[in-house]
C-alpha cells in the first residue's frame, strides 16, 4: 500500500503487528486476519461441498457427457469459477523491520478465542524471518510478572512503523469480558498495562 511496496494491488483487509517465535513462524492477533482467513475458510468449504457433489454425479453416471455438462452448468450457475481459483482468494503478507519486502504467509492456525493467529513465511530461505541467526522473542511466564514491572510496546499503531510505547504492569488478572473481545468469549488472566496501545499494535 505504501509507496513502493511490492505488495499486490487490492484492497485491505486488516493490518496489525507481530513477532517471530521460531524460524519462518510469525505470531499476530487473530483479528489482523480475520477476514482473509474467514474468506479462505468459506472457499475451502464451497469447495469440498462442489468436489462431493460431482464426486455423486460422476459415480452415478461415469464418463457420461451429460453428466459432464451438468458439472459445469453447476459451477457457472453457483459462481464458484473465482472461488474455486485460489489465486483470487486474499493473502496474508508480513515484512520483517528489518527487511524491504513483503512476503507471503499460510495460516497455520488460529484461536479466535484468545485472539491469536500463527503464520508460515511461504518464502526462500535467505529472508531474515527463515535465518537460524535471527533473534526471536522467547515466551515468558505470565506467573512471575509484578505489578509496577516495566513494559515495552512494539508496532505499526496507525500505520506508523517501529512505533514505541512503554509504561508498567497495571495490574494482574483481569478479565475481558463477553462482548469486549472479537469471539465475544471472556479472556481470563489477562495483564493490564497503562503503556500505550492503539490498533495497529496487534
Amino acid at each position: 500500500d505504501k509507496k513502493g511496496s511490492n505488495l499486490p494491488k487490492g484492497q485491505s483487509l486488516g493490518t496489525g503487528s507481530g513477532f517471530i517465535t521460531t524460524p519462518g513462524y510469525v505470531c499476530t492477533n487473530y483479528h489482523v486476519i480475520e477476514r482473509a482467513y474467514t474468506m479462505q475458510q468459506n472457499a475451502k468449504r464451497a469447495k469440498e461441498a462442489v468436489d462431493a457433489i460431482i464426486g455423486n454425479l460422476t459415480s452415478a453416471a461415469p464418463g457420461s457427457p451429460m453428466v459432464s455438462d451438468i458439472v459445469n452448468r453447476t459451477i457457472s450457475q453457483l459462481f464458484l469459477k473465482p472461488i474455486m481459483d485460489e489465486t483470487q482468494l486474499p493473502k496474508v503478507y508480513v515484512r520483517i523491520n528489518s527487511e524491504t519486502n513483503y512476503m507471503p504467509c499460510r495460516i497455520v492456525d488460529v484461536e479466535p478465542d484468545l485472539d491469536l493467529a500463527v503464520l508460515r513465511i511461504i518464502e526462500s530461505s535467505n529472508t531474515t524471518a527463515n535465518n537460524d541467526n535471527t533473534n526471536y522473542i522467547p515466551f515468558g511466564s505470565s506467573s512471575n510478572l509484578l505489578v509496577g514491572q516495566s513494559v515495552v510496546a512494539i508496532g505499526n499503531p496507525f500505520g506508523l512503523d517501529k512505533t514505541v510505547t512503554t509504561g508498567v504492569v497495571s495490574a494482574l488478572d483481569r478479565e475481558l469480558r463477553s462482548g469486549q473481545t472479537p469471539s465475544s468469549v471472556p479472556i481470563r488472566n489477562c495483564i493490564q498495562t497503562d503503556a500505550a496501545i492503539n490498533p495497529g499494535n496487534s
